[in-house]
């Protein structure tokens, strides 16, 4: 076996290790409790020291820190484990904030307090490993119950589309948990 192939076969192998494990921890994440679950995950992963940088001008947040963990929530954004996609990956991904509880840095509300103000043709940028993801959305804002009648989170509204899709979640109608508000961007370009 030549060595291009022994490389390629072992890069294979770390991809299917490291989403098999995601998978492990997308069953109790955030998306499978909900944002505003009581409880996180037992076994999160590690806090990574590249994280992403979101600006969405349309709800003046500008160069804030996308978190890894759901105890993060109150920091500001962050990344549900329920949808492993990150920038560059080409597929759909999730992330989760707060609207009306106060985060350090974002006023007296959440990073996504604004989001209900979003509108088709707004532009969000995730800057992720130094290269800025430009997203253009093309939903308005719309809610959807937070769980099924089994008691189960909707994840329905997230669609696994063609090519690479962010959707961003917070809790609706403000000051209440009964419903996600989602608005959802496609890819533009991405830029080095």
């Amino acid at each position: 076996m030549s060595e291009s192939v022994k490389r390629g076969l072992r890069a294979l192998l770390i991809v299917v290790t490291v989403s098999l494990v995601t998978m492990a921890l997308a069953a109790t994440a955030p998306g499978a409790g909900g944002i505003e679950s009581t409880g996180c995950p037992a076994h999160e992963p590690v806090e990574l020291h590249r994280q992403g940088l979101l600006t969405i001008g349309a709800m003046h947040v500008y160069d804030k820190r996308i978190y890894s963990r759901c105890v993060d929530l109150a920091r500001g954004p962050i990344w549900d484990l329920a949808f492993p996609g990150r920038p560059g990956d080409g597929l759909t991904m999730v992330i989760d904030a707060h609207d009306v509880t106060p985060v350090p840095g974002y006023g007296a509300h959440g990073p996504f307090y604004r989001l209900y103000t979003v509108k088709p043709g707004d532009l969000a940028r995730i800057r992720w490993h130094g290269v800025v993801h430009t997203y253009r959305f093309v939903t308005y804002p719309f809610a959807k119950p937070q769980l099924l009648p089994n008691g189960h989170v909707n994840n329905g509204p997230i669609k696994n589309w063609r090519g690479e899709v962010v959707y961003f979640r917070c809790c609706w109608p403000r000051y209440t948990r009964n419903e996600y508000l989602y608005e959802r961007a496609v890819l533009v370009s991405p830029k080095a």
